[in-house]
């Protein structure tokens, strides 16, 4: 996802201007909830304006230069530039009943699998809802 209200005047860990995130198949991101979650992740105090943020899907060129693959093959694992990740909170509440989750593996016919938990020490995303049932 792409912030196209990105001001780079700003710097913060948690504020980008790209974001990968991964949800479930039969989920769909929720912009006004992706924008108030990354907006929750600062103190109230230093809290950014929600003009600051306009979350659109990232055109092809954009993908292709942070991740290194193409549309229906990104996955997380050897991205080209720092990307912060989203997990949708949606995948760990699932893991509890099944502990593993699929996701890109770069290409389009690969998917890597492994537990929602060891993703997360893995890479440290930002658990957040951001998806509403389709």
């Amino acid at each position: 996802m792409e912030n196209k209200a990105f001001d780079d005047s700003l710097s913060d860990e948690n504020y980008s201007q790209f974001y990968l995130v991964i949800l479930q198949y039969e989920t769909s991101i929720n912009n006004k909830k992706l924008k108030s979650e990354i907006r929750a992740l600062r103190p109230v105090a230093k809290r950014l304006d929600p003009s600051k943020f306009d979350f659109r899907v990232a055109n092809e060129a954009d993908n292709a230069r942070l991740t290194g693959y193409s549309h229906n093959a990104v996955t997380p694992f050897g991205l080209l530039e720092d990307v912060p990740i989203v997990l949708s909170k949606g995948i760990t509440e699932y893991s509890n009943m099944t502990p593993f989750m699929w996701m890109g593996g770069g290409h389009k016919d690969c998917k890597v699998g492994m537990a929602a938990k060891d993703f997360i020490k893995a890479k440290s995303p930002f658990v957040i809802d951001v998806t509403d049932p389709r």
